[in-house]
């Protein structure tokens, strides 16, 4: 068990990831108790100088994950209320409207992960 404590934005963010697959030296893979479970893969491979990390992050994302990715403009507001029946009224055009939100999520997730990395990196050169 791990608890992570980290600040994102103005607020404080507690969590804790369970290890649930395990290989010594090679890979760890753990899940989350966040209200939208993800699971992480950390794998090690040696290479010829050095030793290649890499990590890989999965989730569902929840309905308020993909509103909040959404620009809060007046338009997407009165798209929220429409969002919520068009599962009823079309269920295909539903499907692809929710795909794009899940587009747009990975978007500003993948803006975020940058971010930390670059963070990382100036961290690591200074």
């Amino acid at each position: 068990m791990c608890h992570f404590r980290l600040q994102l934005g103005n607020r404080i963010v507690d969590y804790h990831t369970c290890v649930r697959e395990f290989s010594h030296n090679r890979l760890i893979v753990s899940v989350s108790d966040t209200a939208a479970p993800f699971e992480t893969r950390i794998g090690t491979r040696p290479e010829e100088n050095g030793t290649r990390l890499t990590q890989t992050e999965q989730f569902e994302p929840t309905e308020d994950m993909l509103h909040q990715a959404l620009p809060p403009t007046l338009t997407n507001a009165v798209m929220e209320k429409i969002y919520r029946l068009l599962p009823f009224l079309d269920p295909d055009y539903a499907a692809r409207v929710r795909r794009g939100r899940e587009n747009r999520l990975v978007e500003k997730l993948g803006e975020k992960l940058e971010h930390w990395l670059t963070a990382i990196k100036q961290h690591l050169e200074s």
